[in-house]
């Protein structure tokens, strides 16, 4: 009897180590999805539009759906930035402003782009320009 018990327990044991790595390959396969999604966005940013470009470097900076990291978010409005998008003008003068993503802080670079989004009517572009004591 005592064989019998312990045949069902191995039995149990297996069949519960079974469903383990089964769990366990399903959750690697949900993460390898969206690693890969990941990186079709972070591709597709590379190339696409400023626009894209300044969505994902938001969600970099703030950590939504991706590891915030700072300094990706910074490349990515620096790139966004130089096509003209206005948000992202805003955003990287702000880095300069402050020193986020690994920058220097570099007042000048940081007004100049507070300029180009101002004048591409972004109102807190202008009212980070006066608190700075500079005209738009």
């Amino acid at each position: 009897l005592d064989a019998k018990a312990g045949e069902v327990d191995a039995a149990r044991r297996a069949k519960l180590e079974a469903a383990e790595r089964q769990r366990e390959a399903a959750e690697a396969a949900r993460r390898a999805k969206a690693d890969a999604l990941t990186r079709e966005r972070q591709e597709a940013a590379d190339v696409a539009a400023a626009a894209a470009q300044t969505a994902l470097a938001y969600k970099y900076s703030t950590g939504d759906g991706v590891t915030q990291n700072k300094a990706e978010a910074a490349r990515l409005y620096k790139l966004a930035a130089d096509q003209g998008d206005a948000t992202a003008q805003y955003n990287m003068a702000g880095y300069y402003r402050t020193g986020t993503g690994g920058l220097a802080v570099d007042r000048a670079k940081a007004i100049a782009l507070y300029r180009k989004a101002a004048a591409q009517g972004v109102q807190d572009a202008v009212a980070r320009l006066t608190d700075m004591g500079e005209t738009p």
